[in-house]
Protein backbone atom coordinates (compact mmCIF):
# COMPACT_ATOMS: atom_id res chain seq x y z
CA UNK A 1 0.00 0.00 0.00
CA UNK A 2 1.45 3.33 -1.10
CA UNK A 3 1.11 6.50 1.28
CA UNK A 4 -0.09 9.41 -0.74
CA UNK A 5 -0.39 12.41 2.03
CA UNK A 6 0.27 12.81 5.88
CA UNK A 7 -0.56 15.05 8.25
CA UNK A 8 -0.79 15.28 12.14
CA UNK A 9 -3.47 16.65 14.37
CA UNK A 10 -2.56 19.49 16.62
CA UNK A 11 -1.96 17.92 20.41
CA UNK A 12 -4.69 15.07 20.27
CA UNK A 13 -5.28 11.73 19.14
CA UNK A 14 -8.01 10.81 16.73
CA UNK A 15 -10.68 8.34 17.28
CA UNK A 16 -12.46 8.29 13.57
CA UNK A 17 -12.41 9.94 9.71
CA UNK A 18 -14.86 9.94 7.22
CA UNK A 19 -15.07 11.71 4.15
CA UNK A 20 -17.82 13.77 2.98
CA UNK A 21 -20.61 12.11 1.24
CA UNK A 22 -19.55 11.19 -2.75
CA UNK A 23 -16.64 14.58 -2.19
CA UNK A 24 -13.05 12.79 -1.62
CA UNK A 25 -11.79 16.40 -1.08
CA UNK A 26 -13.44 16.73 2.24
CA UNK A 27 -12.13 14.39 5.22
CA UNK A 28 -13.81 14.90 9.02
CA UNK A 29 -11.75 14.14 11.69
CA UNK A 30 -12.81 13.50 15.22
CA UNK A 31 -10.06 13.70 17.84
CA UNK A 32 -9.36 13.61 21.96
CA UNK A 33 -7.01 14.77 24.45
CA UNK A 34 -5.09 12.77 26.77
CA UNK A 35 -6.47 9.69 24.55
CA UNK A 36 -9.99 10.32 25.23
CA UNK A 37 -9.67 9.52 28.99
CA UNK A 38 -10.67 13.07 30.10
CA UNK A 39 -10.45 16.78 28.64
CA UNK A 40 -11.67 18.31 25.29
CA UNK A 41 -12.20 16.96 21.96
CA UNK A 42 -12.02 18.35 18.33
CA UNK A 43 -14.25 18.05 15.02
CA UNK A 44 -12.05 18.98 12.27
CA UNK A 45 -12.26 19.42 8.26
CA UNK A 46 -9.98 18.40 6.20
CA UNK A 47 -9.19 19.27 2.77
CA UNK A 48 -7.00 16.80 0.29
CA UNK A 49 -5.98 18.23 -3.02
CA UNK A 50 -3.76 17.15 -5.80
CA UNK A 51 -2.36 19.30 -8.47
CA UNK A 52 -1.24 18.57 -12.09
CA UNK A 53 2.30 17.56 -10.82
CA UNK A 54 0.31 15.04 -8.66
CA UNK A 55 1.37 17.10 -4.98
CA UNK A 56 -1.13 16.89 -2.40
CA UNK A 57 -1.98 19.11 -0.50
CA UNK A 58 -3.76 18.47 2.99
CA UNK A 59 -4.68 20.29 5.68
CA UNK A 60 -6.73 21.07 8.40
CA UNK A 61 -9.12 24.27 7.18
CA UNK A 62 -11.83 24.47 10.09
CA UNK A 63 -12.36 22.75 13.61
CA UNK A 64 -14.46 22.98 16.11
CA UNK A 65 -13.67 22.53 20.43
CA UNK A 66 -15.83 20.51 22.36
CA UNK A 67 -16.11 20.20 26.32
CA UNK A 68 -15.88 16.14 26.09
CA UNK A 69 -14.38 13.21 24.06
CA UNK A 70 -15.59 12.73 20.77
CA UNK A 71 -15.23 9.23 20.15
CA UNK A 72 -17.30 9.12 16.46
CA UNK A 73 -18.44 10.73 13.73
CA UNK A 74 -20.86 10.13 10.69
CA UNK A 75 -21.51 12.19 7.99
CA UNK A 76 -25.92 12.52 6.94
CA UNK A 77 -26.79 10.43 3.90
CA UNK A 78 -29.74 13.30 3.02
CA UNK A 79 -27.75 16.70 4.07
CA UNK A 80 -24.07 16.98 3.24
CA UNK A 81 -24.22 19.63 5.34
CA UNK A 82 -25.04 17.74 8.41
CA UNK A 83 -22.69 15.30 10.96
CA UNK A 84 -23.51 13.74 14.05
CA UNK A 85 -20.73 12.81 16.71
CA UNK A 86 -21.37 10.15 19.87
CA UNK A 87 -19.92 11.94 22.89
CA UNK A 88 -18.07 11.15 26.15
CA UNK A 89 -20.40 13.01 28.36
CA UNK A 90 -23.47 10.96 27.19
CA UNK A 91 -24.99 13.29 24.13
CA UNK A 92 -24.77 12.94 20.87
CA UNK A 93 -24.70 16.08 18.59
CA UNK A 94 -25.69 17.13 15.56
CA UNK A 95 -23.01 19.89 13.85
CA UNK A 96 -23.70 22.00 10.50
CA UNK A 97 -20.29 22.58 8.17
CA UNK A 98 -19.51 24.61 6.58
CA UNK A 99 -21.17 27.52 9.23
CA UNK A 100 -22.54 31.15 8.06
CA UNK A 101 -19.53 32.64 7.31
CA UNK A 102 -21.21 35.61 9.02
CA UNK A 103 -22.03 33.52 12.04
CA UNK A 104 -19.68 33.62 15.18
CA UNK A 105 -21.28 29.98 17.00
CA UNK A 106 -18.99 27.62 17.42
CA UNK A 107 -20.82 25.19 18.43
CA UNK A 108 -22.98 22.16 17.55
CA UNK A 109 -26.55 22.77 15.32
CA UNK A 110 -28.47 20.37 18.28
CA UNK A 111 -27.10 18.36 21.14
CA UNK A 112 -29.52 16.12 23.36
CA UNK A 113 -28.07 13.86 26.27
CA UNK A 114 -30.09 11.01 27.09
CA UNK A 115 -27.30 8.25 28.15
CA UNK A 116 -25.97 8.05 31.37
CA UNK A 117 -22.57 7.07 30.53
CA UNK A 118 -20.35 8.16 27.45
CA UNK A 119 -21.77 7.62 24.02
CA UNK A 120 -19.53 5.30 22.12
CA UNK A 121 -21.05 4.98 18.16
CA UNK A 122 -24.04 6.94 16.34
CA UNK A 123 -24.87 6.93 12.69
CA UNK A 124 -27.36 8.02 10.61
CA UNK A 125 -29.81 4.99 8.95
CA UNK A 126 -29.18 5.40 5.19
CA UNK A 127 -32.72 4.85 3.66
CA UNK A 128 -35.23 7.01 2.54
CA UNK A 129 -37.93 8.26 4.33
CA UNK A 130 -36.01 7.47 7.76
CA UNK A 131 -32.47 9.12 6.66
CA UNK A 132 -33.18 11.80 9.58
CA UNK A 133 -32.95 8.77 12.41
CA UNK A 134 -30.06 8.37 14.25
CA UNK A 135 -28.58 5.23 16.75
CA UNK A 136 -26.87 6.21 19.35
CA UNK A 137 -25.11 3.28 21.50
CA UNK A 138 -24.07 3.98 25.00
CA UNK A 139 -21.21 2.54 27.74
CA UNK A 140 -25.08 2.23 29.76
CA UNK A 141 -25.83 -0.46 27.61
CA UNK A 142 -28.71 0.62 25.88
CA UNK A 143 -29.35 2.15 22.35
CA UNK A 144 -31.28 4.88 21.71
CA UNK A 145 -33.32 6.01 18.18
CA UNK A 146 -33.33 9.63 17.49
CA UNK A 147 -35.01 11.62 14.84
CA UNK A 148 -33.99 15.04 13.79
CA UNK A 149 -36.76 17.43 12.92
CA UNK A 150 -37.10 20.76 12.27
CA UNK A 151 -37.54 21.03 16.17
CA UNK A 152 -34.01 19.60 17.08
CA UNK A 153 -33.43 15.85 18.22
CA UNK A 154 -36.45 13.88 19.39
CA UNK A 155 -35.78 10.39 21.04
CA UNK A 156 -38.31 7.84 19.89
CA UNK A 157 -36.98 4.36 21.94
CA UNK A 158 -34.33 3.09 23.67
CA UNK A 159 -33.54 -0.23 23.30
CA UNK A 160 -32.26 -2.53 26.18
CA UNK A 161 -30.83 -5.88 25.88
CA UNK A 162 -27.16 -5.77 25.93
CA UNK A 163 -25.68 -6.58 29.46
CA UNK A 164 -22.64 -4.59 29.07
CA UNK A 165 -21.34 -1.12 27.30
CA UNK A 166 -21.90 -0.88 23.72
CA UNK A 167 -19.23 -0.89 21.31
CA UNK A 168 -20.77 -0.12 18.18
CA UNK A 169 -23.13 -0.71 16.19
CA UNK A 170 -24.32 -0.18 12.02
CA UNK A 171 -27.50 0.34 9.83
CA UNK A 172 -28.15 -2.08 7.21
CA UNK A 173 -28.13 0.02 4.07
CA UNK A 174 -30.81 -2.08 1.75
CA UNK A 175 -33.22 -2.80 4.57
CA UNK A 176 -35.00 -0.23 6.17
CA UNK A 177 -35.15 -0.24 10.00
CA UNK A 178 -32.56 -3.27 10.64
CA UNK A 179 -29.62 -2.24 13.34
CA UNK A 180 -26.82 -4.56 14.52
CA UNK A 181 -24.99 -3.73 17.49
CA UNK A 182 -22.11 -5.12 19.67
CA UNK A 183 -21.27 -5.09 22.90
CA UNK A 184 -18.74 -6.09 25.98
CA UNK A 185 -20.70 -8.72 26.51
CA UNK A 186 -19.35 -10.79 23.54
CA UNK A 187 -22.59 -10.46 21.78
CA UNK A 188 -24.16 -9.05 18.31
CA UNK A 189 -27.84 -8.34 18.35
CA UNK A 190 -30.18 -7.46 15.27
CA UNK A 191 -33.05 -5.28 16.06
CA UNK A 192 -35.79 -4.30 13.71
CA UNK A 193 -36.14 -0.42 14.43
CA UNK A 194 -38.77 -0.16 11.80
CA UNK A 195 -41.86 0.29 14.15
CA UNK A 196 -40.12 -0.13 17.38
CA UNK A 197 -41.82 0.61 21.11
CA UNK A 198 -40.00 0.74 24.28
CA UNK A 199 -41.15 -3.19 24.32
CA UNK A 200 -38.88 -4.14 21.34
CA UNK A 201 -36.36 -6.62 21.61
CA UNK A 202 -33.38 -8.02 19.07
CA UNK A 203 -34.82 -10.29 16.37
CA UNK A 204 -31.62 -12.17 17.38
CA UNK A 205 -28.59 -12.72 19.54
CA UNK A 206 -26.02 -14.53 19.47
CA UNK A 207 -22.49 -15.12 21.57
CA UNK A 208 -20.29 -16.94 18.84
CA UNK A 209 -16.81 -16.42 20.81
CA UNK A 210 -15.51 -15.43 24.05
CA UNK A 211 -14.23 -12.13 22.79
CA UNK A 212 -15.42 -8.55 22.69
CA UNK A 213 -17.04 -7.94 18.76
CA UNK A 214 -15.52 -4.69 18.30
CA UNK A 215 -16.31 -3.27 14.98
CA UNK A 216 -18.69 -4.17 12.24
CA UNK A 217 -20.41 -3.36 8.72
CA UNK A 218 -22.90 -3.97 6.40
CA UNK A 219 -22.22 -4.53 2.32
CA UNK A 220 -23.58 -1.79 0.55
CA UNK A 221 -24.37 -4.28 -2.33
CA UNK A 222 -25.93 -7.36 -0.55
CA UNK A 223 -28.38 -6.91 2.24
CA UNK A 224 -27.71 -10.18 3.64
CA UNK A 225 -23.81 -9.91 3.88
CA UNK A 226 -21.97 -8.29 6.96
CA UNK A 227 -18.57 -8.40 8.76
CA UNK A 228 -17.27 -8.38 12.23
CA UNK A 229 -13.99 -7.38 13.55
CA UNK A 230 -13.18 -9.24 17.12
CA UNK A 231 -10.69 -8.10 20.35
CA UNK A 232 -8.89 -11.41 19.15
CA UNK A 233 -7.78 -10.43 16.08
CA UNK A 234 -10.40 -12.51 14.42
CA UNK A 235 -12.70 -11.29 11.30
CA UNK A 236 -15.53 -12.98 10.51
CA UNK A 237 -18.01 -12.79 7.76
CA UNK A 238 -21.60 -13.50 7.99
CA UNK A 239 -25.06 -14.13 6.33
CA UNK A 240 -27.94 -12.07 7.38
CA UNK A 241 -29.91 -15.24 6.52
CA UNK A 242 -28.34 -17.62 8.63
CA UNK A 243 -26.41 -16.02 11.65
CA UNK A 244 -26.06 -19.05 13.72
CA UNK A 245 -22.38 -20.07 11.74
CA UNK A 246 -19.94 -17.92 9.57
CA UNK A 247 -19.37 -17.77 6.03
CA UNK A 248 -15.71 -17.33 6.57
CA UNK A 249 -13.12 -17.01 9.28
CA UNK A 250 -9.98 -14.98 9.08
CA UNK A 251 -7.92 -16.32 12.20
CA UNK A 252 -5.49 -13.67 13.33
CA UNK A 253 -6.46 -11.11 10.86
CA UNK A 254 -4.63 -8.87 12.85
CA UNK A 255 -2.37 -9.72 15.71
CA UNK A 256 -4.27 -7.20 18.19
CA UNK A 257 -8.11 -6.30 17.90
CA UNK A 258 -9.69 -4.96 14.94
CA UNK A 259 -10.66 -1.80 16.00
CA UNK A 260 -12.73 -0.83 12.74
CA UNK A 261 -13.64 -2.84 9.63
CA UNK A 262 -15.55 -0.93 6.35
CA UNK A 263 -16.51 -3.01 2.99
CA UNK A 264 -16.01 -1.12 -0.24
CA UNK A 265 -18.66 0.81 -1.71
CA UNK A 266 -17.14 0.32 -4.79
CA UNK A 267 -16.42 -3.12 -5.01
CA UNK A 268 -18.78 -5.93 -3.77
CA UNK A 269 -15.69 -8.38 -2.46
CA UNK A 270 -13.20 -5.89 -1.12
CA UNK A 271 -13.06 -4.78 2.76
CA UNK A 272 -10.65 -3.01 4.58
CA UNK A 273 -9.33 -3.20 8.57
CA UNK A 274 -7.32 -1.47 11.23
CA UNK A 275 -6.31 -2.43 14.32
CA UNK A 276 -4.35 -1.93 17.45
CA UNK A 277 -1.21 -3.85 15.66
CA UNK A 278 -0.93 -0.90 13.64
CA UNK A 279 -1.40 -1.79 10.82
CA UNK A 280 -4.35 -1.43 8.06
CA UNK A 281 -5.33 -4.03 5.42
CA UNK A 282 -7.39 -4.69 2.14
CA UNK A 283 -9.07 -8.12 2.10
CA UNK A 284 -11.07 -10.16 -0.26
CA UNK A 285 -14.31 -11.70 1.24
CA UNK A 286 -12.80 -14.76 0.24
CA UNK A 287 -10.67 -14.63 3.40
CA UNK A 288 -7.49 -13.37 1.17
CA UNK A 289 -4.98 -10.53 1.98
CA UNK A 290 -4.99 -7.82 -1.13
CA UNK A 291 -2.59 -5.40 0.58
CA UNK A 292 -1.94 -4.18 4.03
CA UNK A 293 -0.08 -0.90 5.29
CA UNK A 294 2.24 0.07 8.70
CA UNK A 295 1.68 4.05 8.30
CA UNK A 296 0.86 4.32 11.79
CA UNK A 297 3.16 4.43 15.58
CA UNK A 298 0.12 3.91 17.34
CA UNK A 299 -3.46 2.20 17.54
CA UNK A 300 -5.23 2.61 14.30
CA UNK A 301 -9.22 3.43 15.18
CA UNK A 302 -10.68 5.19 12.20
CA UNK A 303 -11.19 4.33 8.27
CA UNK A 304 -13.00 5.08 5.32
CA UNK A 305 -12.93 4.27 1.16
CA UNK A 306 -12.18 6.79 -0.35
CA UNK A 307 -16.14 7.66 -2.18
CA UNK A 308 -14.83 8.42 -5.87
CA UNK A 309 -11.03 6.37 -6.54
CA UNK A 310 -12.05 2.63 -5.59
CA UNK A 311 -8.57 1.67 -5.11
CA UNK A 312 -7.61 4.81 -1.99
CA UNK A 313 -8.54 5.19 1.96
CA UNK A 314 -7.90 7.14 4.99
CA UNK A 315 -7.07 6.07 8.13
CA UNK A 316 -6.53 7.76 11.33
CA UNK A 317 -4.67 6.63 15.02
CA UNK A 318 -3.32 7.22 18.34
CA UNK A 319 -0.22 8.58 16.54
CA UNK A 320 -2.30 11.50 15.30
CA UNK A 321 -1.78 10.84 12.38
CA UNK A 322 -4.16 10.82 9.22
CA UNK A 323 -2.98 9.04 6.45
CA UNK A 324 -4.44 8.59 2.96
CA UNK A 325 -3.01 5.36 1.19
CA UNK A 326 -3.48 3.84 -1.89
CA UNK A 327 -3.87 0.09 -2.77
CA UNK A 328 -3.48 -2.28 -6.25
CA UNK A 329 -6.51 -4.46 -6.87
CA UNK A 330 -5.93 -7.38 -8.49
CA UNK A 331 -7.52 -7.41 -12.13
CA UNK A 332 -9.02 -3.30 -11.84
CA UNK A 333 -7.72 -0.76 -14.48
CA UNK A 334 -8.14 2.50 -13.34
Amino acid sequence: MRQISRLYTPNQQCYGVQYAPNNNTIIACVTCDKFGLSGAASLCFIKHSENTFLESKFSIIDSYKFGSSLFDLDWSHSDPHLLVTANGDGSIAIWKWPTDPHSYERKPLHISKQHSREVYSAKWEPIGTRAFNIFSASWDETIIIWNLNNTGLSSLTSLKGHNSMLNTGAWNPKISGILLSTGADRTFRVWDVSNCTSNTVPIFSSKPLDADILSVDWSDFDSNTFILGYASGLIEIRDFRNMHDPVKQIKMAHKYPVKKLKLSPHIPDLFASVSYDMNTKVWNLDGSLISESANHQGFVYGLDFDPVVPNRLVDCGWDRKVVISEFQIPGLVL
